[in-house]
């Protein structure tokens, strides 16, 4: 599904269009949750389901991350086996075997 941002820097707004699902119920939940920072603005319907939206936006709320690096990755695996392990000490020691 197509989503495309446009710039729009003496505004300081980025407008998205999207016609992806998954994109668009991202985009809804935060505009319900910060009308201040995404408005939806229009929509398309085909048969009574919005198809398409566009959504104006705060420029700087608009992020393109860099991809993390192997280090990274094994030390968010570690911490999550960690975390894991902690809570399962915790619930054995609540069932006193």
């Amino acid at each position: 599904m197509e989503t495309s941002i446009v710039w729009d820097d003496a505004q300081k707004t980025a407008r998205v269009y999207t016609a992806s699902p998954i994109t668009m119920r991202k985009l809804e939940k935060l505009s319900a949750q910060f009308p201040d920072v995404y408005r939806r603005t229009w929509t398309e319907e085909t048969g009574g389901k919005v198809t398409a939206a566009k959504y104006d936006v705060v420029a700087r709320f608009v992020r393109f991350g860099k991809p993390a690096t192997e280090a990274q990755i094994a030390r968010g695996k570690m911490l999550a086996k960690a975390k894991i392990d902690s809570a399962l000490k915790t619930a054995l020691k609540k069932r006193h075997f």
